[in-house]
């Protein structure tokens, strides 16, 4: 990311050097600026947002970063209008450009602060943010804001940064269809400036409308509208694919004419699939009732292989592929992969950038898959093949564990004497419609197994079956754990029993667990301190969570992350900090359970340090 962000960088400052310098702009009779009225004319006719009067303009992280070469830790900031910037118990929530962006405590931990529009500094400051889908021109978008609020100064040093974002939001001078900036090398004028942003804006209200469509509350019949209105008033964004996406609209919305709780009903119901996942990681609901239904399903998705009703789901970003809004055809597509577990007539790159499969070659799979019976073919490619690893079929383990469970002992089997991950299966025998000594009996073949990873998880589906029976067997594991991991401690298997112990309400598996993390090296030790503060465990053991962290408060253990490179690659706790003492860490924890946004800072001294363990404490008494 880095890497990006400092070719990023380098287009802001080339963009700046082909347009000439906006610091102390020249009179408009030398060179003239673009017309900003005319602007913020258009802003508001594309229905982009502009801040209330209450908001402030502040400077704030935007979570991205890189480092000098001295290794210093350099943050990346973006500029925006404080919505709440009087609501104290609430977290900020700040217009960047057009987006309403509301921290979140597990990453946004620096507070936005507060700026003088005539002084701000620019350094470091991205012109970009970042979407589900295309990258946002926010600093067009501020750059008008301002000049609304009558910033002048600041607004024409917009202007340079504004021209320098990219429609991928790579770096560049030119993109979309808007004239060249620098031709023959030469500067470019106002005029051509003006008729650039011109172009950039309508580009950025698309590009703001179009993610608008990933909601599934937004109204899709305003969206259409805006969007047709921009191909109507800016000829330089027509193109078919944003005619195509028109298009898909107007199909999504045609109402269903499919009988209730019918294969076509949950098929039309597919124009709601989202990204969102569940608490659980699983695919979209939607998803799940049709995978569900197995082989039955087949013949009526086949003839949705082409199906252009939008979603409310995009495409991720594939190398130098942007993203792009899904519609029902690829969804359906992905549900007959899964049921193939075999390649239908395309790879898996052009099926990542939206390529769905082809009609013909799902009806050749399919005249030979159902000589077989569906519990067949279920049993024979429930292991799949991917990125060189066998794998769990994930759709028809779902539909063995609803039509065939007596079949899941001896995928289980096949399962553990292999390095297949059994995470999966595990969850489904503990979901499944077997008795609760069926369920036991298998898992205990997984907790008896050599293999750490097929032993987690077998605790895992125990846990919720046989508290007792799992609670005894995470004390063994956390009694029997080594001081110091032979590899990277935050892949380890012994660092993953802490997620095991944050499920358990057990007094006994929290001692064991102080215990373990008391006579370990400070790599294990840490890493053991480090999900305590995840988001995924909610409330649930919060007390544990916080008496656990708070054994630690008085403990000076320092960790030198450059004192070996093995033991700590990747993101190991605490990565962020070269060197940091264990009871640093165990205040920064704390400080992020108890939701204090103030945690982090550019520079943290001893003192500072000294001044969280204190509030840690003091907040520490309050909560008991």
């Amino acid at each position: 990311m880095s890497h990006w962000i400092s070719a990023l960088r380098c287009g802001v400052a080339l963009s700046a050097l082909w347009i000439g310098p906006v610091a102390g702009a020249p009179p408009k009779s030398e060179r003239g600026t673009p017309d900003l009225d005319e602007l913020l004319t258009l802003y508001k006719d594309y229905g982009l947002p502009l801040p209330p009067d209450a908001a402030r303009l502040v400077r704030f992280p935007n979570g991205t970063s890189t480092q000098d070469d001295s290794g210093k830790h350099i943050p990346f900031y973006a500029l925006g209008f404080w919505l709440n910037p009087t609501a104290t118990k609430e977290l900020p929530e700040i217009l960047v450009g057009p987006v309403h962006f509301r921290y979140a405590s597990d990453v946004w931990r620096d507070p936005p602060q507060r700026v003088d529009p005539k002084s701000v500094s620019l350094d470091h400051v991205e012109p970009g943010w970042r979407t589900a889908l295309d990258p946002l021109n926010a600093a067009l978008a501020t750059l008008i804001q301002c000049h609304a609020r009558g910033y002048e100064p600041l607004a024409r040093r917009l202007v340079a940064p504004s021209l320098s974002v990219d429609r991928w939001g790579g770096p560049g001078a030119v993109w979309g269809n808007a004239p060249p900036l620098h031709p023959n090398g030469k500067k470019a004028t106002a005029e051509e400036n003006d008729r650039a942003l011109k172009v950039r804006l309508a580009e950025l209200a698309w590009n703001y409308w179009e993610g608008e469509l990933l909601d599934e509350k937004s109204d899709w019949h305003g969206v259409a509208s805006r969007l047709t209105h921009l191909l109507e008033v800016q000829p330089a964004l027509e193109d078919d694919s944003r005619r195509r996406l028109i298009q898909s609209i107007e199909e999504a919305l045609e109402p269903s004419r499919s009988k209730p709780g019918s294969i076509e009903a949950l098929i039309d119901d597919l124009v709601n699939v989202t990204n969102q996942v569940s608490a659980a990681a699983e695919p979209d609901a939607r998803i799940l009732r049709v995978e569900a239904l197995g082989f039955d399903t087949v013949p009526a998705l086949i003839a949705h292989c082409q199906d252009q009703r939008l979603t409310h789901s995009a495409n991720p970003r594939v190398n130098n592929f942007p993203p792009s809004m899904r519609v029902v055809g690829e969804v359906v597509s992905d549900i007959l992969q899964h049921f193939a577990g075999e390649d239908l007539g395309t790879d898996s790159l052009p099926r990542a950038l939206g390529q769905g499969v082809r009609k013909d070659e799902v009806q050749k799979w399919w005249d030979d898959a159902r000589k077989a019976t569906e519990e067949t073919y279920a049993v024979a490619h429930i292991f799949r093949r991917a990125d060189k690893m066998d794998l769990v079929n994930d759709t028809w383990l779902r539909v063995m564990e609803r039509k065939y469970p007596a079949r899941l002992p001896e995928i289980y089997d096949q399962c553990l004497a292999s390095a297949v991950p059994s995470a999966e299966i595990a969850k489904a025998i503990g979901r499944a419609a077997l008795s609760k000594d069926e369920k036991l009996r298998l898992l205990q073949r997984g907790l008896q197994s050599e293999n750490p990873d097929h032993q987690h998880w077998a605790l895992v589906a125990i846990l919720p079956i046989d508290p007792a029976l799992a609670n005894a067997a995470i004390v063994k594991r956390l009694d029997d754990l080594p001081e110091k991991t032979s590899g990277p401690v935050w892949t380890s298997w012994e660092a993953a029993v802490a997620h095991l112990a944050m499920e358990s309400d057990s007094p006994e598996v929290w001692r064991a667990l102080l215990r373990a993390a008391q006579r370990a090296d400070v790599s294990l030790r840490m890493e053991l301190m480090n999900p305590m503060d995840y988001l995924y465990i909610g409330e649930r053991q919060r007390q544990q969570r916080l008496a656990f962290l708070a054994a630690f408060l008085d403990d000076q253990t320092e960790r030198d992350r450059k004192s070996d490179q093995k033991l700590y690659s990747g993101p190991c706790a605490g990565f962020e900090f070269d060197r940091i003492t264990v009871r640093d860490f165990a205040a920064f924890e704390i400080a992020h359970i108890l939701k204090a946004p103030e945690v982090r800072t550019e520079e943290w001294t001893p003192e500072k340090w000294a001044q969280l363990r204190q509030k840690v404490k003091v907040a520490l008494a309050q909560e008991r």
